[in-house]
């Protein structure tokens, strides 16, 4: 499952080398001949433990470099490449593939690695390791850019995308595989999909933690792969593997490429609203500092008033003129930014005013200018006090 942070149920077991498959009263022959069939093609499965190894592998090295295995930050999270549409969407595209092997606590690893081993195993014998592993990963990523898509300022990760992806696949092979495939293994594996969608579907909608548009997003990925892939399984399905891999390759990357660019542009207006706030705090930061070190050599006699003034219009207002520029030009800022876009606004212009009238203070010797100066200070101070309130909602 792909969750923000919390945990989620599991879903019932599909099949795999894990759990043979029964038919009671069905054809034995035919069904044990198409086992036999899928054993011959694909004689070894090692993509399945490879990829709930790398899982389990960079869970542990996240809780030995200090991260809680049962509840763990979103600070460290994005440390270590979660799924964040400000950050994904502004450059580290990486995030797409690296928040599938990341997981928010040790249910939900032990939860997903679950399913994965049990589901894995058929579908890699059924698409060979190679297809397996292509069709993990776009479902992945195809999961990744649905949840960036939907709502792109949480922080998620979990392999539910490449895992909802073998499900869709299943789907999709049973679409197109009626004619090869055992009508015993069709109604089962027809059963036991959309048990499992079902179920989770259901699930998700009432738990709101529950990354869904990841979900449904792998789903569709793997349905396309299953599509893609499926074909009539004979002593020659072996030799059609690859020009069928190649195929999903070349339409994967174009999906994933294509959808990426969509939704930056789609989501163009938070990633520059995201990079301008934090381009301000460090500008705030530089400038406030510059600002009291100003004041403290104005208390010692070190700096004259006109020195104060040029101070303060060399090195404190020039940046901070120019960063709120920036950001109130900044255009479609998505609603769930918007409030905070303009509080913050409100403090850059009363932080300027105050800083402006500091200038004109010091170098006329006005008391009226520093009376509105620190009634300004005070209406920047606040607007700080109504950000720290609008984001801890």
């Amino acid at each position: 499952m792909r969750i923000y942070p919390q945990n989620d149920l599991p879903p019932e077991p599909p099949y795999g080398d894990a759990a043979p498959l029964e038919y009671s009263g069905a054809p034995l022959r035919r069904v044990a001949d198409f086992q036999r069939l899928l054993f011959e093609l694909t004689p070894r499965i090692f993509v399945t433990p490879v990829l709930i190894g790398v899982n389990v592998i960079v869970f542990v090295l996240m809780t030995v470099f200090g991260v809680s295995p049962f509840s763990p930050a979103m600070a460290d999270l994005l440390r270590w490449g979660a799924d964040f549409g400000p950050l994904t969407l502004d450059g580290e595209w990486w995030r797409l593939l690296t928040s599938m092997f990341l997981h928010i606590g040790i249910i939900h690893i032990g939860l997903n690695m679950w399913v994965l081993y049990a589901a894995g195993p058929l579908v890699e014998r059924m698409l060979g390791n190679s297809g397996f592993l292509l069709m993990y990963l776009v479902a992945g990523l195809c999961g990744g850019l649905a949840s960036l898509a939907w709502n792109p300022v949480i922080v998620s990760a979990g392999a539910s995308g490449g895992i909802f992806g073998i499900y869709g696949c299943l789907l999709g092979m049973v679409v197109r595989g009626r004619g090869s495939i055992p009508p015993e293994i069709l109604t089962q594996l027809r059963s036991s999909g959309l048990g499992f969608l079902f179920y989770n579907l259901i699930f998700g909608m009432m738990m709101p933690n529950i990354d869904m548009a990841a979900h449904l997003g792998g789903l569709a990925g793997g349905f396309l792969c299953g599509l893609i892939l499926s074909q009539p399984y004979t002593a020659s399905t072996r030799a059609g593997r690859l020009p069928r891999n190649l195929l999903l390759a070349g339409l994967g990357t174009c999906l994933v490429a294509g959808g990426f660019m969509g939704v930056s542009t789609w989501h163009s207006g938070l990633v520059r609203v995201q990079r301008e706030l934090t381009q301000f705090g460090e500008v705030e930061e530089k400038s406030i500092e510059a600002f009291n070190a100003a004041v403290r050599k104005s208390q010692r006699k070190e700096l004259s008033g006109q020195e104060f003034a040029d101070l303060l219009e060399r090195d404190v207002l020039p940046e901070w003129r120019a960063a709120r520029e920036r950001l109130s030009a900044v255009q479609r800022v998505p609603a769930s930014h918007q409030r905070r876009v303009e509080l913050t606004l409100e403090y850059m212009l009363r932080w300027q005013e105050a800083w402006e009238l500091f200038a004109q203070e010091y170098r006329e010797d006005s008391p009226d200018k520093m009376r509105k100066a620190m009634e300004r200070q005070q209406l920047a101070e606040s607007a700080v006090q109504l950000l720290n309130k609008e984001a801890g909602k």
